[in-house]
This record gives C-alpha cells, structure tokens and sequence, in this order.
C-alpha cells in the first residue's frame, strides 16, 4: 500500500514538473513573440518617419512660424509662385476670376507679337481712330513706330491708345469669320484663343485695354485669376521675354520715325525696389480696384511671379512688397 502511494506521489510530482516546465516555456515563447511584433512595429514606424525633417519643416518647427502667416494683404486675391517648380508658395482666392483692367495689355501684347511677327510688320502708324481711348494724350496722329517701341510704350505707361493701335493693325491681318468682324473684334477673339492655348481657364477678354465696359453697370474688360496671370507671365518669360524687359525700368525713351520724343514713366511705383525684376504689369480700374503683377529673379534663376488682384490704387503695391519681403524669407530658409 505504502510503496503504491508513493509511486502515486512521485507520478503528481512529476506532472508539477512538467506543467511548471511548460509554463516557463509558454511564457517565454510570450516574451519572445511581444519583443518579436515590438521591434516590428518600431522598425516600420522608423521607417514610415523620414530619418531628419525637410529644412523648411525643421525651420517651422524651431521658428513656429511660417514667413507668410504674419503677411496681411488688402488684395481680394494674390499668388506667389515659383516658375521653375511650379510650387505656390502663397495663395489667396487663387481660382477667383476678378477684373483684369490693364493686366490684360500683357496678353494684347503677346497676341498682337505673334500676328505681326507672322506677317513681318515691323512698323505701325497712329491713326486718329486709335486715340479715342480713354486716358492718353501721348501719341501724335500720323506718327510711325517700330511694333518694338509700341509695345514698349503701351506696357510700361500701360497705354490704352497704344494698345488699341497693336489690336487694330495687328485685327487686319486676321482672317475674318463668315460673321462679319471688324479688325478689333477679330483681335478680341484671337486673345481669347491664345488665352485659353496657354492655359488661363478662368479668363476672359472682352476688350484690347482692360478698361471697363460699363463702369456704371461695373462691367469688366477682362476677368481672369491670379493662377491665369502667373501662366501668363510665366509662359510670356519662357517665349517672348524681350515683351517684358522695359517693364523693369522706371523710366524709358522712345522716338517715333517722325522724331517725336516720349519720355516715358513706368506705372509700377515699386519697380527700383523689387528685388532683381523681370517684368512687371499694373491695372487700375474703378471696377477691378488695384492689380499688379511682378517677376522677381531674388536668388537667381529662381524666377518667382508675385500677382495681386482687386486691392486698391496705392495698397497694391504695399502688398506686393509685404508678399516680396516673405518670399525673401521663405527662399532664406530653403
């Protein structure tokens, strides 16, 4: 009996042994298996995180601020943008057609270039029709200008007869639809054309000038964004920069064949103080308030296009001098 009961005992000590034994190994196999998904997990987290944080991001972080969050612009809508990356380093209202006024002489200049370049007019004569527009007292009837020293004048002094003039002679040499068209109105049709070629979705030109159709009834000549502008520029910079080189000066001559003498004064009152300036544009009307567009060469062979739409006369160029004075920060820190 008594060696059975320990035969018995000795049996239970051995299941104890072999249960505590198991559950070492269990636990252990636990242990394993947390450390095994613990070093997983973090493996794949270090991996989705990037190892140092971008120098513009690291700069935030140090900083806690962005160069544009204290930038406070009266303009209903504006865009900084860097042409050779296509980056929007700032933007406000960016697909918001709004009145265009005199910005749109850029397109009548890149429209009537083409026309006439097509054709080989070098030379276009005032005539008495095209000094009815409003605002000008520069140009003389029956004087002669090269279409180089025109455009010049019409940009930098944002010349309403000047424009009308590219737009009439430039009208003859389109070819008219079966609706009869004057010179003009085939012209307006063609800027639409080439606006829409070069990607300005938003826009839309009823005139040569950019002046009001009907003030009273607030009426617009042009409507387009911010976004179209800087394709404008940006694609004016890439195929007919020579548009644009007056446009960095404050001030400029031109004689017209007959040896009248124009001293011209630039309408952007910021030009000296932009820093390295391709080109630049204004636009004021009553219906549009103040517009400006500027390119600006700051780092070199970074060509950033800075556009402000429906601020007011003198706001406009503050704003782009506060949205120049961030950029300048924000190319700093990268």
């Amino acid at each position: 009996m008594i060696t059975k009961m320990k035969e018995q005992f000795s049996k239970i000590e051995q299941q104890k042994e072999l249960f505590l034994t198991a559950g070492i190994v269990g636990v252990l196999l636990l242990v394993l298996v947390g450390v095994f998904i613990f070093a997983q997990t973090s493996s794949q987290t270090k991996a989705a995180e990037p190892e140092s944080l971008p120098i513009e991001d690291a700069a935030l972080t140090a900083t806690g601020r962005h160069p544009f969050d204290d930038v406070r612009i009266s303009a209903k809508a504006a865009i900084v943008k860097d042409l050779n990356t296509g980056r929007i380093l700032y933007e406000k209202n960016s697909y918001e057609p709004l009145p265009l006024a005199s910005l749109t002489k850029v397109l009548t200049a890149l429209t009537a270039t083409e026309i006439l370049t097509e054709y080989n007019k070098d030379i276009v004569q005032i005539n008495w029709n095209h000094l009815q527009e409003e605002g000008d007292e520069a140009l003389v009837a029956g004087e002669h200008f090269t279409v180089h020293d025109l455009l010049d004048l019409t940009l930098v002094t944002s010349s309403n007869d000047g424009a009308h003039a590219l737009a009439a002679v430039s009208g003859t040499f389109i070819k008219k639809a079966d609706v009869p068209q004057t010179p003009e109105e085939a012209f307006i049709a063609r800027m639409n054309t080439v606006a829409q070629k070069i990607g300005m979705k938003d826009s839309r030109f009823f005139n040569e000038t950019g002046l009001d159709e009907d003030e009273a009834a607030r009426e617009p000549g042009a409507i387009g964004s911010v976004r179209d502008i800087a394709t404008l520029f940006d694609y004016v910079l890439e195929h007919t920069p020579e548009l644009l080189e007056a446009t960095r000066a404050s001030a400029l001559t031109v004689r017209s064949k007959e040896g009248y003498v124009h001293h011209l004064k630039n309408t952007n009152e910021v030009v000296d103080s932009l820093p390295n300036i391709l080109g630049s544009k204004t636009g004021f009307t009553n219906t549009a308030g103040g517009n400006l567009a500027v390119v600006i060469d700051p780092a070199f062979n970074q060509p950033i296009v800075i556009v402000v739409l429906g601020s007011s006369k003198e706001g406009r160029f503050k704003d782009v001098e506060r949205l120049t004075t961030a950029t300048l920060e924000q190319l700093a820190v990268n």
